[in-house]
């Protein structure tokens, strides 16, 4: 009985969803977004802890108010929005998406020249090391 079951292969995509165009660009834009969006996570966690003088329960902390909003927004969009918008909501929260880092480098770019880290000595990936004391 094991070793029938063992030998009827099923795949783990249907094929003939694989055929249209609409799945695999669906599929690519996904694997794209997670993959920046958790880039984008891991680089945010690590700079309060690198970068600045936090430990990691601050930086969680520092962080708990996008993870509680996050929650919200995918329980309103998934309760509400899509089914009475429909595929309207996946644009907006793309358009939403790409606002963000266009507006952190147009805030960078109209910032003022900080000061060079570290007395102007370069550090490995950037960072300064803290010593207390």
């Amino acid at each position: 009985m094991r070793l029938a079951a063992a030998a009827a292969r099923t795949a783990l995509v249907e094929p003939p969803l694989l055929r249209g165009r609409a799945f695999p660009a669906a599929l690519a834009t996904s694997t794209l977004f997670f993959a920046t969006m958790n880039g984008l996570m891991i680089t945010v966690v690590l700079h309060p802890e690198l970068g600045l003088p936090r430990g990691p329960l601050a930086t969680g902390l520092t962080l708990l108010p996008r993870s509680v909003g996050l929650a919200a927004a995918s329980r309103a969009a998934g309760a509400r929005l899509v089914p009475r918008d429909g595929t309207r909501v996946l644009h907006a929260g793309l358009a939403t998406i790409a606002a963000g880092p266009a507006a952190a480098v147009l805030a960078r770019r109209a910032a003022p020249a900080a000061p060079a880290p570290c007395g102007g000595r370069r550090r490995p990936y950037g960072f300064c090391r803290r010593h207390s004391g």
